[in-house]
């Protein structure tokens, strides 16, 4: 249940609305709604400029990143969880 409706959060941004918002303010929104209905808390930490990044490059790494909250949820049965994504140059951490 919890899976699918990580999916369904993640689903309801559309593309259009992702361009417009950006992918740290994405992020931080699924944080958000997530810390409000799950016991897992999570943690979000962004830096760099995101801009450096087309956006449909954006959107496809937010994808991969609801991808690992669904497994963080799904398997770990973690209490806290952070995620910290960082652009430097020409370098993408996650």
């Amino acid at each position: 249940h919890t899976y699918d409706e990580v999916r369904k959060i993640a689903n309801n941004l559309l593309p259009e609305e992702f361009e417009q918002k950006g992918l740290a303010v994405a992020l931080q929104e699924l944080v958000e709604s997530l810390n409000q209905t799950h016991q897992t808390q999570f943690f979000l930490l962004v830096t760099g400029a995101e801009d450096q990044l087309k956006p449909n490059v954006q959107f496809q790494l937010y994808l991969v990143l609801v991808e690992l909250l669904n497994n963080v949820i799904k398997h770990a049965q973690a209490t806290e969880a952070s995620i910290r994504f960082s652009l430097n140059n020409d370098a993408l951490t996650v």
